[in-house]
């Protein structure tokens, strides 16, 4: 089970997960966001391991082409993604069973966001025109919490902001998913400078912000005013009482 999620900012990408693997039903933890080391991009992967690490092979293959933007470079690594697909799994249970994976590949291309959905198929789409894109087994939970937290996309945030959200949304999918997805998160952005992992003291320092936002809302919930609801609110207008209700 994975999340990844990515969000375009008005100056820049962010892209986060969970870091929950396995490996012969152990948990382990997996390098899911990653950065490219020659060109401004950073992609984050759901999937067996094995797929995973094939992307990332993909990727630094092609990086010394200099991909132009993410979907040249989603478009270039799918053949030899699709043979890693042929590949059959070592038997479990007697049974073989195959690989699968999808992506999402993120850039900053002429002051604008870039967000290439790489799914099974491995057909790319460019998603940014949805500011919000999620894959993996939980990407349904985070959808859901995005929803939650729609008013805060209303008009273009910045990449500080994006971080913010992207950690809350992430965190709170590992918080109520039951198997499979878990912290830390890990997160990466891409902007006019480039591709940069987030570190981990500054994925401290968002958990902490995340903290103080969540109870700066509880806060302000706490002490507001509730409208009074009155016995008859949410009757049709034509009842107002038990009385005239039909027998």
């Amino acid at each position: 089970m994975t999340i990844a999620i990515a969000i375009a900012c008005a100056d820049g990408v962010v892209l986060a997960s969970d870091s929950r693997g396995s490996s012969d039903r152990v948990a382990t933890q997996v390098d899911k966001v990653r950065c490219a080391t020659t060109i401004p991009m950073a992609w984050a992967t759901a999937g067996s391991e094995f797929m995973i690490q094939a992307v990332e092979n993909a990727i630094l293959n092609e990086e010394d082409r200099r991909p132009s933007s993410p979907l040249e470079l989603a478009s270039a690594i799918s053949p030899s993604l699709e043979a890693s697909l042929k590949t059959p799994r070592l038997p479990r249970d007697g049974e073989t069973s195959v690989h699968h994976v999808e992506a999402l590949l993120i850039g900053w291309l002429d002051g604008s966001p870039s967000i290439i959905h790489l799914p099974s198929d491995l057909a790319p789409i460019e998603c940014v025109q949805k500011r919000f894109v999620a894959i993996g087994s939980a990407h349904d939970f985070a959808h859901v919490v995005r929803e939650a937290l729609a008013h805060h996309l209303e008009v273009p945030i910045l990449t500080e902001q994006g971080k913010l959200l992207a950690y809350r949304i992430v965190a709170a999918v590992c918080a109520v998913s039951s198997w499979g997805v878990a912290l830390p998160v890990q997160m990466a952005t891409v902007d006019s400078s480039g591709a940069a992992m987030i570190s981990n003291d500054e994925l401290e320092q968002l958990d902490a912000g995340v903290q103080r936002w969540t109870a700066s809302e509880a806060e302000q919930f706490s002490e507001s005013e509730m409208p009074s609801v009155s016995s008859t609110d949410g009757l049709p207008p034509s009842v107002t009482s038990a009385e005239e209700m039909p027998s």
